[in-house]
């Protein structure tokens, strides 16, 4: 079964941690120091968020640089131009019914179990349908042609 993950965030959240991004100059690595810590918005049904810091380690921190354009009104420009041209994608998946809406509400470590699951939950769908699909197969009373 075919499918499309959605992965959904406020945008408030997107736009805090595009603003928090930080890079090392002298090693390269990536941190981000946003601390996030929404609340759910019970007039949206939104979940709360909760994202702490990826702070640099302290060999890094004078070396810490910011993107030119990691600046409130690039970031929402940038996300104004994501949604022009995801919707139409996004309307063709749901419209197929294979498009499965996915909130982020933390960090890698708490999400990736999530993801994990959906996909462990289609891999048992798949199975379950590919077994019950061979199961009801017809026989050409010639067994040993069939490709396995």
């Amino acid at each position: 079964m075919p499918l499309a993950l959605n992965l959904t965030l406020r945008e408030q959240v997107l736009v805090d941690k595009c603003l928090g991004r930080r890079v090392c100059g002298k090693c390269g690595k990536g941190y981000n120091v946003a601390d996030i810590m929404l609340p759910a918005c019970d007039s949206t049904g939104e979940p709360a968020v909760v994202m702490p810091p990826m702070p640099p380690p302290r060999s890094c921190e004078s070396f810490m640089e910011v993107r030119s354009d990691d600046n409130p009104t690039t970031v929402r420009h940038r996300l104004g131009v994501y949604k022009r041209e995801a919707a139409p994608l996004e309307a063709v998946f749901r419209e197929a019914g294979v498009l499965v809406d996915f909130a982020i509400t933390g960090g890698v470590r708490e999400t990736l179990p999530r993801l994990m699951e959906i996909f462990n939950n289609m891999s048992e769908e798949n199975a379950s349908s590919s077994s019950s699909a061979s199961s009801n197969g017809s026989s050409s009373g010639d067994e040993g042609q069939r490709a396995a």
